[in-house]
Order: C-alpha cells, then structure tokens, then sequence
C-alpha cells in the first residue's frame, strides 16, 4: 500500500509540474489521501495530507506560469483547502473505525469473561446438586440400615435367650451381619461429615455487585424471551459474610427457575431487588410473573428430588436452602401480588467498625 501511494503522489506532481501553474489540479491529490483509509496507521491522511501540501508547493515553485498571480494562488489554497478537508474526513472516519474495533473486541472480551464465569458457576451448581444428591441418598440410607442394624441385633438377644443352644454358625452370621451393617452405617456418616463440610471459605463482600453479576449471568441466552427485568438494588447496604461464588449459586439457581416459570406465559416481568430486613439480616428477592406454585408444591419445595420441572430432578433449591442455612440465614417462596412467585432469602449483616473520635 505503501508503494502504491508513491506511485499516486509521484503521478500527480508529475501532472502538475507538467500543466499551467495557475490550473487548481492539486485537488487530484485527495486520490492519495485517500489511501489512508487503508493504511494501518490512525495519523496516515495526516501524512498523505502533508506530502500532499509540500508537492502541492513544489509544484506551484516550479510549473510554468499560466494566469495572473491571484489565480494561481487562489487556486492552490483551494486545492489545499479540499486536500486537508479530505484528511480530516480520513481520520475521522479511521477514529470511528477503530473505535468499533477497540468496543467489538471489548465486547468480546466480556462475553468471554462472562461464559468463563457462567462455566464456573455451572461447574459449582452442578458439584453442589451432585452433593446434595448424594447427601440425600446416604441420608435416606441412612435410616433403613439402622433399622436393620436394630433388628439384626434385637433377633442375636432373642436366639440367646432360647432354651436350646444357638448354633455356632448361626451366632457367627449374625454378628458378622451386625459388624456390616455398623460399618455401612459409619461409611454413610462420614460420607455425609464430607457432604456437609463443603466449601466454607468465606469473606466480607458486598451485595449489590454479587447479586448483579450473578443476575447478569442468569440471564445470557434470555434476550430473545421478551423478559422485562427490572433491578432494584438498595442503596448503602452494609456489607455480608459469605462465599461469594455459593450465594451467585443460590442467585443462578433462583433467576434460572423464574425463567423456566415463563413458559406459556404472557405477562412476563422479573425484578430483582435488594434491600434490609430488620437491623441484622439483608434480604434479596426473586419475584417472578410465573405460573406460580401450586400450596401443595410449597410445602416441599426445598426438599431433595421434589420439582415441577419434566426434566427436574428437584436438586437446585434444596442446595440453595442449603448455602443459605449454612450461611445463617432463611430462604423461602411465597406467592407474587401479580401473580407468580417471590423467593427471598436473607444474609445477616456484617457491622461497620465503630469510628475512634
């Protein structure tokens, strides 16, 4: 591109030092500022412009005079006044044009960020549904082993407590029975310590920003649905303890099921609001324009393995009832005034540090 504008540049002030001094032909020079709009550089029709100015003088020095003074000089500044105002055009238009690159590749820096974060937080929810899955099996396990453990024991005590003699091999399958069901029941215990234990590092973060990025995250993917979304997040709210990533957990799982609530549905709003609940505990809630939740559902919402999703498995608020408990505070649903349903959960409060006076 280089070469071609030196090819340009030279072919005009050929053709001007070969035409009369006074004809205005340096205005063909906006064919070489021009070119800057494909060299790479932001400042090239500043450049090309000024090249331009000095074979535009050059060739008034050395072309032979045609008309009166006035004329050719009246001329020239016009065809400068055309050149420069071509390369103001130029570089404006190659500011614009790098300004959509540098927001195109900023937007897609953030989308990437955004399905980092989204990928992350999928990974957590479905880790944490894949625990509290488990944590429901071995508890529900749980009880019928020990009732076997029971009754293998109460049966040893009866055959014990016969006339005859107990059998030696019968005695031993007993009591070899016992020790495995003790140790299946140890097994489920420690797999449940394990379960519970969990991720417990936590720090003091502010809510706002936890609940709009997750909010945010919730909602790549639903543009198209025609979901008014409104936040409203309430200002100068102290700051909580918690794990940053387990309550954007509790968010996606929340934002995710009022967008599954929308369908069929036309009347659909969503708002997201934050804000205090007493002096204590700060509260957020998911209010939804739904189909809303039948009483019967409310009454076991938050228990493993209970949904109204056809392809639910009933694992994701039972871990937000978790996270949450396990955070100190309560999550519950109740019915939206507009119809649908509000899930609100609260976090207790951490206290500003007294000022010294």
């Amino acid at each position: 591109m280089l070469a071609l504008c030196a090819v340009v540049a030279l072919a005009v002030f050929a053709f001007d030092l070969l035409s009369p001094r006074g004809v205005a032909d340096g205005m063909v020079y906006v064919a070489l500022v021009l070119l800057g709009l494909w060299l790479p550089w932001l400042w090239a029709p500043w450049a090309l412009a000024l090249v331009a100015t000095l074979l535009t003088v050059a060739g008034y020095a050395w072309s032979e005079p045609f008309a009166e003074e006035w004329i050719v000089v009246t001329n020239r500044a016009l065809s400068l006044g055309v050149v420069w105002a071509t390369g103001i055009l130029c570089y404006l238009q190659k500011r614009t044009q790098q300004a959509l690159r540098d927001d195109i590749l900023r937007r897609q820096a953030a989308e990437r960020m955004i399905q980092e974060l989204q990928a992350e937080l999928y990974h957590v929810a479905r880790r944490s549904e894949l625990g509290g899955m488990v944590s429901a099996i071995a508890h529900e396990l749980n009880q019928p082993l020990a009732a076997v453990r029971n009754y293998i024991a109460a049966a040893h005590r009866v055959v014990h407590r016969g006339p005859g003699a107990v059998p030696s091999d019968v005695d031993e399958m007993m009591t070899k029975a016992m020790a495995q069901a003790q140790s299946a029941s140890e097994i489920i215990q420690q797999l449940l310590r394990l379960m519970c234990a969990g991720e417990t590092d936590r720090a003091v973060e502010r809510l706002n920003p936890t609940v709009e990025e997750a909010t945010s995250l919730a909602l790549t993917g639903s543009r198209d649905m025609g979901i008014a979304v409104t936040l409203d997040l309430a200002p100068d709210l102290p700051s909580c303890l918690m794990n940053r990533t387990q309550i954007q957990q509790v968010m996606l799982i929340l934002v995710r099921n009022s967008l599954d609530a929308f369908d069929g549905c036309e009347r659909r709003e969503l708002v997201v609001r934050t804000g205090r609940n007493g002096d204590e505990h700060l509260e957020v809630a998911v209010a939804d324009t739904g189909h809303g939740l039948a009483p019967k559902v409310r009454e076991k919402l938050f228990m493993p393995f209970v949904t109204t999703k056809p392809d639910g498995v009933g694992i994701g608020l039972s871990v937000a009832h978790s996270i949450v408990e396990a955070h100190g505070g309560r999550l519950c649903a109740d019915a939206n005034d507009g119809g649908g349903t509000v899930f609100r959960f609260t976090l207790p409060a951490v206290a500003a540090p007294e000022r010294q006076g």
